[in-house]
């Protein structure tokens, strides 16, 4: 069978059972990985088709919010990714990039933050502290590092992402605004959680400023800077609306 329609094949078999939520998810990867060896045997495990197979399905899982079913897809581009491009390759980083993510969101942090570590260690001295590739591996990195308490390494790690967004995709963007509202939260997590009222006020005041300068539309994160700022006896302007996403964050229904 030519290689295109072995591919089209498995990216139907991907969907089907990725999206059938009658199989436990054990299931989902077993019937997967058995078209993946399936179809990997077919083309007679050339190794460029065999990674892009893998990451066929590392895309489908992610699609239905599975990272527990991305993970084995991605575990199994390593070898494939070190053979074609090299331990210290750009693709080679942006698997262990990934692989932070999806361990970070399989609560693998301390998996995740070694992960984070060696994307970031690849990356950098290859595309420099500017790149998005870059940006995307300190934005995982933060995260695996707030699941670990490690709050002074999450402000660094989304701090320097936000530097990169802001720098390569402009302050309007998306992904940009993603990354200050998550600076936004830990400031605000710490202030209202630090038992030091001096560095509560010293966060939400950060917190305070960025919610100002940033274009950034969210009822929760005024809700929050609210109910912090009425705990530490400090007012503030901006309307409170009814919580949301946000609000479950810190702890309120």
């Amino acid at each position: 069978m030519h290689l295109h329609a072995l591919r089209e094949t498995f990216t139907l078999k991907c969907i089907m059972y990725f999206s059938d939520k009658a199989l436990p998810d054990d299931a989902r990867v077993s019937h997967v990985q058995e078209a993946y060896d399936r179809a990997a045997d077919d083309a007679e495990y050339d190794p460029t088709f065999c990674l892009e197979l893998l990451k066929e399905a590392e895309g489908q899982a992610s699609k239905f919010g599975k990272y527990a079913l991305a993970l084995p897809f991605i575990e199994q581009q390593m070898p494939l990714t070190q053979k074609l491009y090299g331990e210290d390759s750009e693709q080679m980083g942006i698997v262990y990039s990934n692989l932070c993510m999806c361990y970070d969101n399989n609560q693998k942090p301390e998996r995740a933050m070694e992960m984070g570590q060696k994307a970031i260690e690849t990356l950098v001295p290859l595309l420099g502290e500017s790149h998005q590739l870059v940006g995307t591996a300190y934005n995982n990195m933060a995260s695996a590092c707030f699941n670990m308490g490690k709050l002074k390494e999450t402000l660094d790690y989304f701090e320097k992402a936000l530097h990169i967004c802001e720098k390569t995709l402009g302050k309007e963007h998306a992904n940009t605004s993603s990354t200050a509202q998550n600076l936004i939260f830990i400031h605000l997590y710490i202030a209202k959680n630090s038992t030091d009222k001096q560095k509560a006020l010293i966060h939400l005041s950060q917190a305070k400023s960025m919610a100002k300068s940033w274009p950034i539309s969210d009822p929760d994160i005024d809700k929050a800077l609210h109910d912090i700022s009425e705990a530490l006896g400090e007012p503030i302007s901006k309307p409170v609306s009814k919580p949301g996403f946000w609000a479950r964050l810190f702890g309120r229904r």
